[in-house]
């Protein structure tokens, strides 16, 4: 494979592990039924369930913290940033 395109697949797989919190609380947020689903947990759990969300999201891609930064998603204020 040309070095071109792996250059290009790197950026593009690195772009989206830094915001891939961000990212998965936006699904959330677009899909009717998983926005229905998480608003019950948070009902029955409070907001913990967004940090635990957060932990296992990092253990799940096995992903290092960077640093905190603010949230495009509206269901969270901040989150943290990951590298592989």
């Amino acid at each position: 494979m040309s070095d071109e395109k792996n250059n290009f697949f790197q950026e593009v797989l690195n772009d989206f592990t830094l915001n891939i919190t961000d990212r998965i609380f936006l699904m959330i947020e677009n899909d009717e039924e998983l926005m229905r689903r998480y608003l019950e947990l948070r009902d029955q759990y409070g907001n913990t369930i967004n940090n635990e969300l957060g932990k296992k999201i990092k253990e799940y891609y096995e992903l290092e913290n960077l640093e905190e930064v603010d949230a495009k998603s509206k269901i969270i204020k901040t989150y943290m940033k990951h590298k592989k």
